[in-house]
């Protein structure tokens, strides 16, 4: 079994702090297939919520997010985790840019097949 240190992970900032979602699986899915704003695809990948549940799932805590929000940082709970403290997912919405797309960019997705975890 693998258990790193730490894990590294692109998240679908759009979608917020609150919804815990993710696309729905499927062998030949592909984000090409759907809404895009400014070339981007939208309905891809999942929220930082769900992330935040998958990782205190197996023994991962959020840490950190990049400046611009889309990239988050988990750390193992192992002895001496205290040095990098546990940080609410809604703490991590703030730069102008992400806070533009989830008034801009979600609306054009919001009501595709996103599956609550």
């Amino acid at each position: 079994m693998v258990s790193p240190r730490v894990v590294v992970l692109e998240y679908q900032n759009i979608l917020g702090p609150e919804r815990s979602w993710t696309v729905p699986y499927a062998d030949d899915f592909s984000a090409r297939n759907y809404p895009k704003t400014d070339g981007t695809p939208d309905f891809c990948g999942a929220s930082l919520s769900a992330f935040v549940k998958l990782g205190r799932r197996k023994g991962y805590r959020l840490v950190g997010v990049n400046r611009y929000g889309y990239n988050a940082f988990f750390v193992r709970n192992d002895p001496g985790g205290d040095l990098l403290p546990e940080i609410q997912a809604s703490d991590c919405f703030t730069h102008p840019q992400t806070v533009w797309g989830m008034r801009e960019r979600f609306p054009n997705v919001k009501d595709l097949p996103w599956v609550e975890v």
